[in-house]
């Protein structure tokens, strides 16, 4: 919790956070009715505790002798030498997430961050996607907005790529793509591999020449690695964007060579986790023993990552490297369990 909460003023299920928890389960149930008005009420208890939580402050720092102080780490010992409970509490309950820095050690900044704490993106987010459920997508779109905005306050950080993901899915559907590509690009403009320079050596560059060059399917997978998971899902929905657009078709190699790169890493990594004396040998191998776990193929199969190598192969092809693109078909062929993408890749590969 982000601040103190006093049992007495506070029931237990009244709390904002329990609320959002049981908001989920029913929005998990299918009880959509349910998760609405739960939400709401989190939001409205959220701002009550917040209020409380000022009051607490102002109240206790309301003698002559704080005056003049503005201090946090100086506030802070006087409050412990006053006995200042419910204050105490306050402050410690944010410095367990929170450093004196994070407000430059300063009473003013830390009233303003809790202040702000009555904005509630967790709640926001599940309020958008029960109106995304009910097609109500002008809504939708402005909870989804207003959870980004206040992203900073998330809990679970990585949850922004979540309301990002949703963002494009909704402009997917009302069919704005010029919303869809500036909803990518906030997603990767993370990604440390992601670069705008062209004369850049990021590896958004590198490995995409690399495959211009005729490196091997092998080598390349042994040569560049990135961690960018959240990223993956937004270069190849912009490589199938770009591909359709002349301006940009030139990006189209390099952000497919992300979006394999970044599923390959994935599933070595939860290779190398189980299987105790792995290490890379080659692409076929990497493949034959992610067939031995299902989850690994619900994966692959829920992102999108043979149809990832199968685009791959196909834009390795036009830029001249067809012993990268033929040898990448040939193991979508032997190891994807997908009829249609096993299908595909055979048909592309007689066609070169």
């Amino acid at each position: 919790m982000l601040f103190a909460q006093n049992a007495s003023i506070f029931e237990a299920e009244k709390i904002s956070w329990q609320l959002l928890l049981d908001a989920e389960q029913a929005f998990y149930n299918r009880e959509y009715g349910t998760a609405l008005k739960l939400a709401n009420t989190a939001l409205v208890n959220r701002k009550k505790e917040v209020d409380w939580s000022l009051r607490v402050l102002d109240t206790a720092t309301k003698s002559a002798a704080f005056h003049s102080k503005d201090a946090l780490d100086e506030i802070y010992e006087m409050l412990l030498e006053r006995d200042e409970h419910d204050a105490v509490l306050l402050l410690e309950s944010i410095f367990i997430k929170y450093g004196l820095e994070d407000f430059d050690n300063s009473l003013s900044q830390l009233r303003v961050f809790i202040q702000d704490q009555k904005e509630y993106p967790e709640v926001y987010f599940l309020i958008a996607k029960i109106y995304m459920l009910e097609g109500e997508w002008k809504l939708a779109e402005d909870f989804l907005l207003k959870s980004y905005k206040y992203a900073s306050h998330l809990i679970v950080q990585s949850q922004k790529y979540d309301i990002l993901y949703a963002l494009f899915d909704l402009y997917t559907i009302t069919k704005e793509i010029e919303k869809q590509e500036k909803t990518l690009l906030l997603i990767i403009a993370d990604d440390p591999h992601y670069s705008q320079n062209y004369k850049s050596t990021s590896l958004f560059y590198t490995a995409a020449q690399a495959i211009r060059t005729n490196t091997e399917l092998n080598k390349f997978f042994l040569l560049y690695h990135s961690q960018s998971l959240f990223s993956m899902r937004a270069y190849y929905e912009l490589a199938k964007m770009y591909s359709l657009d002349a301006e940009n078709k030139g990006l189209v190699l390099q952000l497919l060579s992300l979006a394999a790169i970044s599923a390959y890493d994935r599933i070595e990594t939860i290779i190398k986790n189980r299987v105790f004396d792995y290490s890379f040998d080659s692409f076929d191998t990497l493949l034959r023993i992610a067939l031995k776990y299902d989850d690994i193929l619900d994966w692959m199969q829920s992102e999108n990552v043979w149809e990832i190598f199968y685009n791959l192969a196909l834009s390795a092809n036009e830029n001249k490297n067809a012993s990268f693109a033929k040898t990448l078909l040939i193991h979508i062929s032997n190891y994807c369990p997908d009829n249609y993408w096993k299908k595909r890749a055979i048909e592309a590969y007689i066609q070169f």
